[in-house]
């Protein structure tokens, strides 16, 4: 029998089918006799055994049998952990590692084992007049919604193995707006759509655009501990806007073009006044006019100097204009402003000093889709052949108007 002991609880998390250890250590003397036992805490069924250096495993409950192993070349050094292999969702539970001792009490430490199957997959389609967003083989049971909050209607339905399927059904009886989705035509209500599938630690979010300019799909896997991150973005652009460089703001190694749509890096200091709004230490412009709502622009870099590192952000106004500090800095160590930063033939996404580095394949014409309202600032890559290639999205709550702005060795910024 085991009995309810005030224990520290470690907490462990794994994925299905993948193979995880349940740590434990202990204090080791030498010339004491070391024997270890892992019990699941809710049956006390056996896990697996340990004595005098070998496996003890007659008592081993059958769910176990050739799924554990532990480490006796190790039991010196204090560790009494145990690997699981295989991981299923029934095993899921408080497990107690516990090490007899002759000269003194044995050492107890209990595990918390939580199991999940990450969301993997989303399927996002139409279905005469709703709208289904739908996944399986996720546990434990998330939760799904909409954003804005509709009308819908969701269900829930276990599979074997442990497993769940969920689906949530949109009705589309408000036909604003009209785009196309892998052949499919799709009436939506609103011009931002999210269906977020959300589980203990994994979370999935499809985001929908519509417009009839250009469609593209992208897709993005985020490791976060064990599980994961997924976000998949339809978007779909109906307007580009148009905005023009401020040159009181201009860097004086910044030379703006005449039609203040084009800012070149050059060694030589302009002769510009002083101004409040100017930056004087980061080679940085920003926009004259704030850029509002659904918004989508491209940055040609591909003129001189190019090569070297090139930041498009956009910011709020009230970003700082003079320092040396990052706190200046267009994606530096601020909250002001979002950047994606090409250096080296590679993109940086970059935010409040903190760095994504992005794998790609690589283009100096960039695209830039902003709905300021629904809290998305995308990255592209604007392909040869013109179609957009998904690079990086922000999710944040903007609360100020959001100004475009450009660092260093900029080029061409006609929409």
């Amino acid at each position: 029998m085991l009995y309810q002991l005030r224990l520290k609880t470690i907490s462990v998390s794994c994925v299905v089918k993948e193979t995880c250890v349940l740590p434990c250590r202990f204090e080791y003397k030498e010339k004491d006799l070391h024997n270890i036992e892992w019990y699941k805490y809710t049956d006390g069924s056996l896990v697996h055994a340990l004595k005098d250096g070998a496996d003890l495993l007659e008592r081993q409950a059958e769910a176990f049998r050739k799924r554990t192993s532990m480490f006796p070349e190790q039991v010196s050094r204090g560790n009494a952990s145990v690997q699981l292999s295989a991981v299923r969702t029934e095993d899921e539970g408080l497990y107690l590692c516990r090490v007899h001792k002759i000269s003194y009490e044995d050492s107890d430490v209990r595990v918390n084992l939580r199991v999940e199957a990450p969301v993997k997959a989303v399927t996002l389609e139409q279905r005469g007049d709703v709208l289904v967003c739908s996944s399986e083989g996720i546990y434990p049971l998330p939760n799904i919604s909409w954003s804005p909050p509709s009308e819908h209607q969701t269900q829930e339905k276990p599979m074997k193995d442990g497993f769940y399927s969920v689906s949530s059904s949109l009705p589309l009886d408000h036909p604003s707006h009209v785009s196309t989705l892998e052949g499919i035509e799709i009436s939506l209500p609103v011009s931002l759509l999210f269906c977020l599938i959300k589980s203990e630690s994994c979370e999935v979010t499809v985001f929908m655009v519509p417009g009839v300019r250009k469609c593209e799909y992208g897709f993005i896997l985020f490791r976060l501990s064990y599980y994961c991150r997924i976000k998949i973005i339809y978007v779909c652009v109906s307007d580009s806007c148009e905005f023009f460089l401020e040159p009181n703001t201009a860097h004086k190694n910044l030379l703006l073009s005449e039609d203040n749509r084009t800012a070149t890096y050059v060694w030589e200091e302009q002769p510009y006044p002083y101004d409040m709004d100017r930056f004087t230490d980061w080679e940085q412009v920003l926009s004259s006019s704030a850029v509002t709502g659904r918004c989508y622009f491209e940055v040609d870099c591909s003129g001189r100097r190019c090569d070297e590192a090139v930041s498009i952000a956009v910011s709020y106004k009230r970003i700082k204009r003079t320092g040396e500090g990052r706190d200046c800095e267009f994606g530096g160590v601020n909250d002001l402003s979002w950047s994606l930063t090409i250096r080296d033939n590679h993109y940086i996404a970059r935010h409040n000093d903190t760095e994504t580095l992005l794998s790609s394949t690589f283009s100096l014409r960039v695209g830039v889709f902003l709905d300021s309202e629904a809290g998305v600032l995308s990255f592209y890559q604007v392909l040869s052949d013109g179609q957009l290639s998904h690079l990086h999205t922000f999710n944040t709550s903007f609360t100020e108007p959001l100004f475009p702005g450009f660092e260093d060795k900029i080029a061409d910024t006609s929409g």
